[in-house]
C-alpha cells in the first residue's frame, strides 16, 4: 500500500508541476514581426525553435509562469511556411504566407486515362516559389522557379470507380485535380 501511495503522490506532484501556454498557434503575414507565448503552471520548461526562421529572443527556458518571446524572420517567396516552437513540452504552431501568387487555371479534369496540362505562375520579381503534388498520382516539372513560370504536370491513369481529387501547392495556392474513375456496367438495370 504505501508503494502505491507513494506512486500516487509523485503522479499528483508531476501533474502539478505541468505547464500550459494560453494559445496553440498564430498566423503572420510576410512580412513576419514579433509575438509572445505566455506560459502558466508551475515546474521548469525549455522553449524550442523546429525552424531557422521562427529566433526565440526571450524565454529559453523557465521556472513556473513566464513567457517565451520570439521573431518571424520576413518570408521572401511565395509559400506559405510553417513551424512550431515546443514549450514545456507543448506545441505552438506559427504559419507564415508568402508573397502573393496567383496560378491559371486553378482546376482541370481528366477521364480516367489521365493526362498532362500546363499550369502559369505569376509572383513579383525576383519572389520564388515551389510546386509540390499533394498526390502520388500527380507529378509536377518543375519544383520551384522565380517570379512568371509555366509548371508542367501529368495525371496517371486510373482503374477505379469511384472518382478521385487530388491537388497541387504552387506559391500557397491550390490547384485542384478531378479526375473520374472506369465506367461500370451494371446488369440487369433497375
Amino acid at each position: 500500500k504505501s508503494i502505491t501511495l507513494f506512486a500516487a503522490m509523485f503522479a499528483a506532484m508531476y501533474t502539478m508541476a505541468a505547464v500550459t501556454i494560453t494559445t496553440s498557434a498564430k498566423t503572420f503575414d510576410k512580412d513576419g514581426g514579433a509575438a509572445s507565448v505566455v506560459v502558466q503552471g508551475s515546474g521548469t520548461w525549455t522553449a524550442t525553435s523546429d525552424s531557422s526562421w521562427i529566433v526565440i529572443k526571450q524565454g529559453t527556458s523557465g521556472s513556473g509562469a513566464g513567457s517565451c518571446v520570439y521573431i518571424v524572420n520576413a518570408n521572401a517567396t511565395a509559400d506559405t511556411r510553417i513551424g512550431h516552437l515546443t514549450i514545456g513540452g507543448n506545441t505552438y504552431t506559427i504559419t507564415q504566407h508568402g508573397y502573393t501568387a496567383a496560378i491559371s487555371p486553378a482546376s482541370a479534369s481528366f477521364n480516367r486515362n489521365g493526362g498532362n496540362g500546363t499550369i502559369s505562375v505569376t509572383v513579383d520579381a525576383g519572389i520564388s516559389w515551389t510546386a509540390k503534388s499533394n498526390n502520388d498520382w500527380i507529378t509536377v516539372s518543375p519544383q520551384s522557379g522565380i517570379s512568371v513560370g509555366t509548371v508542367s504536370y501529368s495525371v496517371s491513369p486510373y482503374d477505379g470507380v469511384v472518382s478521385r481529387v487530388g491537388s497541387i501547392t504552387i506559391g500557397g495556392k491550390t490547384f485542384t485535380v478531378n479526375q473520374t474513375g472506369a465506367d461500370v456496367a451494371l446488369s440487369p438495370k433497375q
